[in-house]
């Protein structure tokens, strides 16, 4: 089994050094802001000049790459771990670095986390393009507006601009 403490402060590491913005998504943000819940895989969040030479300190660790295009990248290791990672433009990786916030993922380990706005956006996007992901990504924008770190006119505001229909006509009817 691996060791994700490990494996997460070598990736931080590893991201400082070559100077490479880098943040976690997905749960593992979650537990950042306090929603601790199962998952599957790290998620993380980078530009996409930067995936190939993540790509190679990866496979230093033993992961290989499971499937890949142009906006998403997931590794996997022989024992079991998965890591997802998302890749956007760098105008979009400026704005996430600018609101994303330093947290304790782990006792003693720090890393780089999208914020709960940006959070938001990737779970409304999530659903746009899955929309049988709506159950999972719906309890989780709410756990993140009960717990005040997004609004409910952000939330409606990023669903409008994705037109993400039943997340609106959720938010219109009532939570």
């Amino acid at each position: 089994m691996l060791n994700l403490r490990h494996l997460l402060e070598n990736i931080y590491k590893f991201s400082q050094k070559e100077n490479i913005p880098l943040f976690l998504a997905g749960a593992f943000a979650l537990k950042a802001y306090g929603l601790s819940r199962m998952t599957a895989d790290i998620d993380f969040l980078t530009g996409q000049a930067y995936i190939a030479r993540i790509k190679l300190f990866l496979e230093k660790f033993g992961f290989e790459t499971l499937s890949s295009s142009q906006g998403f990248v997931s590794f996997l290791h022989p024992l079991g771990g998965r890591l997802d990672f998302i890749l956007v433009d760098d105008d979009t990786l400026k704005k996430i670095a600018l609101e994303a916030q330093k947290k304790e993922v782990f006792p003693g380990i720090m890393f780089y986390v999208i914020s709960p706005r940006h959070l938001t956006a990737l779970k409304i996007f999530a659903v746009k393009n899955q929309p049988e992901r709506l159950g999972k990504e719906w309890a989780d924008i709410v756990w993140m507006l009960k717990h005040n770190l997004v609004s409910l006119e952000e939330i409606l505001e990023i669903a409008k601009s994705y037109g993400v229909k039943e997340i609106i006509k959720r938010l219109d009817t009532g939570l």
